[in-house]
């Protein structure tokens, strides 16, 4: 999550066209890059949090499926007839 943080960040400033950090004030230049730097951070954040969640449940699947096949051949191997 840090990381698309950060990177949104990096991303929405390096996608500011250069007119926008030449032209103006330093106040304005820096209000701009701030503003892009924040906006790109919540892109980063908004993306880190699904590829998270996404990847959370995947190794939940992949462990619930673990525990249910050791619990069908526990069974089993107990003379129980289980299918999964």
């Amino acid at each position: 999550m840090i990381l698309g943080v950060v990177g949104g960040a990096a991303v929405g400033v390096a996608v500011l066209p250069p007119s926008y950090v030449t032209s103006g004030s330093a106040g304005e230049v820096a209000a701009v890059v701030l503003c892009a730097a924040a906006v790109g951070a919540a892109v980063g954040f908004v993306l880190g949090e699904i590829g998270g969640t996404v990847a959370g449940m995947e190794e939940h699947r992949r462990r619930e499926s673990a525990y249910l096949d050791r619990y069908v051949r526990c069974l089993n191997e107990r003379g129980y007839q289980v299918k999964p």
